[in-house]
């Protein structure tokens, strides 16, 4: 008797609990490297977000203002207003006009290949279309113009110009970028 229930406790054993156990075993075991990956993941990302943020800490206020300056998070059409007009009165020009509007990205207008190449999205960069029409343009005043838009701080990307001598008139066309 006491072999028979011997024979039933081994046979139990080891065709039932230790593949059981095995089986539990290899799960924990499985999971546990799952959540040390996720650990050693999370740390890494962790050490990176420290290191950005030391990184932005040690930009001066000032630098921080002119980066904002050049790529604002706001398209802000009063500002790029003010711009135009102080870069006008600045070389004696007089601002007629001036629109501002989002870029839209319609593939049934045909561009010009030099626009094509600049149509590169990059996520959370928003585009903005102005057109501003200058009187009492030179052709020293237009040299002067474009050398201040290209020195201007906020990224400004001259797509179209027109110049008329005779009317003493200039017409740029340009996109600048917003964080969205």
């Amino acid at each position: 008797m006491i072999g028979l229930v011997a024979a039933i406790l081994t046979f139990g054993y080891f065709y039932i609990l230790k593949p059981k156990y095995e089986s539990i075993a290899k799960e924990i075991s499985a999971t546990n490297e799952e959540k040390e990956n996720k650990k050693a993941d999370m740390v890494r990302i962790l050490s990176r977000l420290s290191t950005y943020r030391n990184n932005y800490n040690a930009i001066s206020h000032s630098d921080r203002e002119r980066v904002e300056y050049l790529l604002p998070a706001d398209p802000a059409p009063e500002i790029l207003f003010l711009q135009m007009e102080n870069l006008a009165d600045q070389l004696g020009l007089l601002l007629v006009s001036l629109t501002v509007q989002p870029k839209t990205n319609d593939a049934s207008q045909k561009k010009p290949i030099s626009q094509k190449v600049t149509n590169i999205k990059v996520q959370g960069v928003e585009l903005i279309a102005v057109q501003a029409m200058f009187v009492g343009v030179d052709y020293k005043g237009l040299k002067m113009l474009l050398r201040r838009v290209e020195k201007n701080i906020r990224l400004m990307d001259i797509t179209n110009l027109e110049f008329n001598p005779g009317a003493q008139t200039a017409v740029i066309e340009l996109n600048t970028y917003y964080l969205n």
